[in-house]
């Protein structure tokens, strides 16, 4: 898929280059990145990024190309949890197309979508867990003027760690989702905990974890969050509400990515107790 999306990106620069001095440091950023060697590519992208004027016609390929070899780059060091650089890298492409925006094209902005989130898992993942909320809002500031793209409005990722064979992914929503067979309930969040071994069960490596909005019908008491732990086995799939972890609607991010990682490790220990 990325090869795909690549070769459509390689194809529409080159069908918008014109006569550029730049033309030639270019077209070794493209080679480079036809050989997925993106480390390459962007050092020269960036400093062309740098140096090109913004009314070549040069320049909106050069920025598409080095947001794209950005992204594969940010990606990496996330999967390898290296998040003082994806951080790096994340933020300094946000900057480039703040600083860009009145010379590029609308549909940077899938970019910028996909980058933030990038920088908010990176400032989870540091623990800087205001310095991500602000980032999220800016998310939530874009959907709300309908700004992010249809096929990205829906959700977004903003954590991704490790613990010992457990990669955790947490995704949140913008709107709360109408949960099929819990009344009263609405899903905001979804940690996705997945056993990277290749020899256990099914039950083993599928596990859900839903952050859950409940309306009291008690007038008295405010609607508050809980988690909902949704273990895949053979059998079927068994849900259990954890009340021992609830939280306000203000939600604290912080006791949340704590309570996570306990339960995971419960989990662990759980397992090989059996």
């Amino acid at each position: 898929m990325n090869r795909i999306i690549l070769l459509i990106l390689i194809t529409f620069s080159i069908s918008c280059i014109g006569q550029s001095k730049f033309q030639k440091e270019y077209g070794i950023a493209v080679d480079f990145m036809s050989k997925d060697d993106y480390k390459s590519a962007h050092r020269i992208l960036t400093s062309l990024a740098q140096n090109c004027n913004r009314t070549d016609s040069l320049y909106n390929s050069i920025l598409m190309q080095n947001n794209y070899s950005t992204y594969q780059i940010v990606d990496e060091y996330i999967t390898k949890q290296l998040f003082d650089s994806s951080l790096k890298h994340s933020v300094e492409l946000l900057n480039i197309l703040e600083k860009n925006k009145p010379y590029i094209h609308p549909s940077f902005i899938r970019y910028e979508c996909q980058i933030t989130s990038f920088a908010i898992i990176s400032y989870f993942g540091m623990e800087l867990i205001d310095s991500a909320i602000q980032l999220r809002n800016n998310l939530y500031a874009n959907h709300l003027n309908k700004l992010i793209p249809t096929d990205l409005n829906e959700y977004f990722f903003f954590t991704k760690f490790r613990i010992k064979d457990k990669l955790v992914q947490g995704i949140e929503w913008f709107e709360e989702n109408l949960d099929e067979g819990y009344q009263n309930s609405l899903s905001k969040i979804v940690y996705q905990i997945r056993s990277e071994k290749t020899n256990e069960s099914d039950r083993e490596k599928t596990i859900d974890i839903y952050l859950k909005l409940y309306h009291n019908s008690n007038t008295t008491n405010k609607d508050y969050y809980v988690l909902v732990k949704n273990t895949k086995t053979n059998e079927g799939d068994v849900s259990d509400i954890l009340s021992n972890y609830t939280y306000s609607k203000n939600i604290d991010y912080k006791k949340l990515q704590t309570d996570i990682i306990d339960i995971v490790n419960s989990t662990n220990n759980k397992l090989k107790s059996k």
